[in-house]
Formats: structure tokens, sequence, C-alpha cells
């Protein structure tokens, strides 16, 4: 069976369709709000859909994440399998957003930093105190961005937060819910830089279609608008 969602409703599939050179997909109104308009089954989602099927389609999430691939539905070289390539890209970020997990290689890392430290606090207690003090000024520079991104970005509960960090819900909360993460050092943010999704930035510049013309930059969107951007859809 092929998996849609994460169970609770946090992380469910999505395909975002583009029209044209379009840079946000169709919308649709109801009441006082805009949404964007998916690509499921082979039809768009909302009343009164576009008549003609999507040119572009990115794998997506509930969360407000969005891949930063974009494919050409009419590419032949891709038109077999992009149903199993957009889910796949879901899956894994769905897994990112959910796993508490540690990597083998960085629990590894951990458990050999933590027998140097052992073997440190005995022959040069002062040097392992000097390290202790640079794992914690790490650890309390990182906790933010990771808290955060965990929330905002990835809708996170707040116990589920606290459950990673070995913390009640009150607190993480109160640490992190509405804490602004200090200037990270350079090569901290070359970290973070080289670790983040590329879904949340944007797209290189150009994309280049099987026609050979430039389509424009997209930057994934919010799902739901409160205003359009395009009236005219």
């Amino acid at each position: 069976m092929t998996r849609t969602d994460d169970g609770d409703g946090r992380h469910v599939f999505q395909v975002l369709g583009y029209l044209g050179d379009d840079d946000r997909p169709p919308l649709y109104r109801t009441g006082r709000t805009w949404t964007e308009r998916h690509w499921a089954d082979g039809r768009w989602t909302g009343p009164q859909p576009p008549l003609d099927p999507p040119d572009f389609v990115r794998a997506a999430c509930s969360c407000h994440w969005a891949s930063a691939a974009l494919y050409e539905r009419a590419d032949p070289g891709i038109v077999d399998d992009l149903e199993t390539r957009t889910r796949q890209e879901w899956e894994l970020h769905r897994t990112q957003a959910t796993d508490t997990t540690v990597p083998a290689a960085a629990d590894r890392l951990a458990d050999a930093l933590v027998a140097e430290l052992d073997v440190l606090a005995v022959v040069r207690p002062l040097a392992a105190l000097a390290l202790i003090r640079q794992l914690h000024a790490a650890a309390d520079e990182l906790a933010p961005y990771a808290a955060r991104e965990a929330h905002f970005e990835h809708t996170a509960t707040w116990d589920a937060i606290g459950d990673a960090l070995g913390t009640p819900r009150q607190n993480a909360h109160r640490w992190y819910a509405k804490k602004t993460p200090p200037p990270i050092t350079r090569t901290l943010a070359a970290r973070v830089a080289t670790g983040r999704q590329d879904g949340h930035g944007r797209l290189p510049a150009e994309i280049t279609r099987t026609d050979g013309r430039p389509l424009n930059d997209i930057t994934p969107a919010d799902h739901t608008l409160n205003t359009p951007p395009h009236p005219d859809h």
C-alpha cells in the first residue's frame, strides 16, 4: 500500500501543478480565502478547475514544504515514473520532518567524542572542561534553529520537540517558541546552509523546458493565501 500521510494529518502527500510559465499553481476561492490547487488522480482539485492539465509538477506536503525538483510532464524520460519520483521525494521529506532516530554516522561520532572526553577528563581535565564549554556553546547556538525549523517548517508539535529534547513541552515552548535565534558564526552558517533542504530555498535561476524555452524562476509558496496574486485564475 502506498503511503500518502504520516497518520496524524500533519504531513499529507500532494502534487503542485503549474501551467505554462506561471510561477504559482492555479488558485480557487472559498469565501475570502484563495487556495492553491493540487494535481491529484489526473485532475485539478477545487471547483471550476482549469481545462488544461499542468505542464510542470512538483512534490509537496500539507505542511507547506515543496520540493525543489520541478518535472515537465511531457518529458518522455520521466513520464512513466513521475508518480514514483514525487512520492519518494515526499517520503524523504516526511521522514526528515518526523523521525527522531539519530543517523548511525552521527551516533558513532557522538560515542567517539564521549569516549575521548572520558579519557581527557582524567589525563587533561582542564582541556576536557574547555571542550565541554565549546559543546555547550554549539548546542545553545543550534537548538533554537532546530526547534524552530521543526515547528514552523515541519509542523512538529511542541510535545514532539520536548520529547526530542528530553524535556516537558512547556519548557520547549518557553525556550524556543518566541526566541529569535542569535546571529550564528560563519562556520555554523555554512553548515546550516549546506544542510538545509532545497525545497525551502529558491530553485535554480533557469529551468530549461523540452522545447528549449526557459521557465521563470519559481519559489515554493504558501498553500493558502489571504489575497490572490493572480486574480485572473
